[in-house]
């Protein structure tokens, strides 16, 4: 356990995005990693709340998450957290890995009420409406999203960047490239 917070806590330094910051802007350890937003991404709740957080998943599933940045089911790590797996976590021992997973089980969990408990359903759009949407959709795709995903979303540049297909986090992933502000 003592590994694991230290890996956690001094060295991936979690707290610093997934902990939300008091009105001095320190880090408000009442809410220990309950989620926050960082630099425009959410930095998800990484406690062990079951609703919320991490509690949920498998302890396979977080290994996954924070050693190549997917867990099938939970979407792919993108922005700065994509970033800390590709340069600093997936450089890590697995029972490293293993450390930081126990010891986020270890913390007790703390909900974060203002994320959606599910994906809110699509709305119809007008007839008139949905043609110049359509577009500006495109036009956004093409600038933003085409290059990883590729117009069929079947990726070339890496399996977890496929939108399409057999990996299960496909919401999650659209999730996170919507994430952007």
């Amino acid at each position: 356990m003592e590994q694991g917070a230290y890996l956690a806590e001094a060295l991936a330094h979690c707290g610093e995005c997934h902990t939300p910051r008091n009105l001095a802007f320190a880090l408000n350890n009442r809410k220990k990693f309950a989620g926050a937003v960082t630099a425009g991404w959410r930095a998800f709740n990484i406690s062990s709340d079951k609703t919320t957080g991490v509690g949920g998943w498998r302890d396979e599933d977080l290994v996954s998450y924070l050693s190549i940045g997917q867990a099938t089911g939970h979407g792919t790590a993108s922005g700065p957290m994509g970033e800390a797996v590709d340069h600093s976590l997936s450089q890590l021992a697995p029972e490293d890995i293993r450390a930081i997973v126990a010891y986020l089980r270890s913390v007790p969990p703390t909900s974060s009420p203002d994320l959606p408990a599910t994906t809110a359903r699509p709305r119809r759009l007008r007839t008139r409406t949905a043609p110049r949407l359509m577009r500006a959709g495109k036009m956004v795709f093409e600038g933003a999203c085409v290059s990883c995903h590729s117009w069929s979303g079947e990726s070339a540049v890496s399996p977890m960047a496929t939108l399409t297909g057999g990996l299960g986090g496909e919401r999650s992933r659209r999730d996170q490239c919507s994430r952007r502000s």
